[in-house]
């Protein structure tokens, strides 16, 4: 992944001079957060604009004080480029008693400290989208919720139909937010072997749980998922579940 331009924002809003920093010297430790192999730099052509913005704050009650960095990183595709905006944010604190109140130097540390490790967020996301297959279905099944998450999101975006089937078995995750992005990347990937299980999972939710089911069965689209949909909407005992079947059917229909 190439980046060809790097835009600084300080959002700081103290007057402290050692909480103001030179956007050059800023930009210089990004660069150095972001050595990796998967990122490369180059000031033409085609490629990544990188976004960074940061905040430096520090509070002191009586003898104690909180130094507290802000971070954000956004990647944005340049124009051209058949791809998503990767983004990663952070804070990170320090503490220090209030008479070794940390400096310039110090300062900069902590913000290069809070650059490196939102850094490595935004690192995995780029290896994730531009890696192997293979890579991006073992981190589906990471023991890290972060690696987790990102991967799902990224196998939608690269529509990874390699990924169908861990996915699938995300579907069945007791944490709700993973089976929801888990049937938001079925989707994207468009493959119709989750028509079935999506099928399954609605006739166990709530109301609302269905809803989002639903859409996903009427966005994949066939026969299965409209035989399902016109049963749902003419037997259920649910009427406000008969009706979010038939809204899907309807909706199904209009994108064919």
């Amino acid at each position: 992944m190439r980046i060809v331009k790097v835009r600084i924002f300080d959002r700081t809003t103290a007057a402290e001079p050692a909480l103001r920093k030179n956007a050059r010297h800023v930009e210089q430790m990004v660069r150095a957060a972001l050595r990796d192999g998967s990122v490369t730099w180059s000031d033409e052509g085609a490629g990544y604009r990188l976004r960074v913005e940061y905040a430096l704050d520090r509070v002191e009650v009586a003898d104690q004080g909180v130094l507290r960095a802000a971070v954000l990183l956004r990647l944005e595709p340049g124009e051209g480029l058949e791809s998503v905006p990767l983004e990663s944010t952070g804070v990170v604190e320090h503490s220090y008693a209030a008479r070794d109140r940390p400096g310039h130097e110090r300062v900069s540390r902590h913000l290069g400290q809070a650059l490196g490790d939102v850094g490595k967020g935004l690192l995995l996301q780029t290896r994730l989208l531009v890696g192997k297959s293979q890579d991006l279905v073992r981190a589906l099944q990471d023991a890290d919720p972060q690696v987790r998450d990102v991967a799902i999101r990224l196998a939608g975006v690269r529509k990874e139909r390699l990924a169908v089937d861990t996915l699938l078995l995300l579907l069945r995750s007791p944490d709700e937010r993973v089976s929801d992005a888990a049937i938001g990347a079925l989707v994207a990937i468009g493959d119709r072997r989750a028509v079935r299980p999506l099928c399954e999972r609605s006739r166990l939710g709530d109301a609302q749980g269905v809803a989002k089911v639903m859409d996903g069965i009427a966005a994949l689209g066939g026969d299965e998922a409209r035989a399902y949909l016109e049963l749902v909407g003419s037997g259920h005992d649910n009427p406000e579940i008969r009706s979010m079947a038939k809204a899907a059917l309807e909706r199904m229909s209009r994108r064919r």
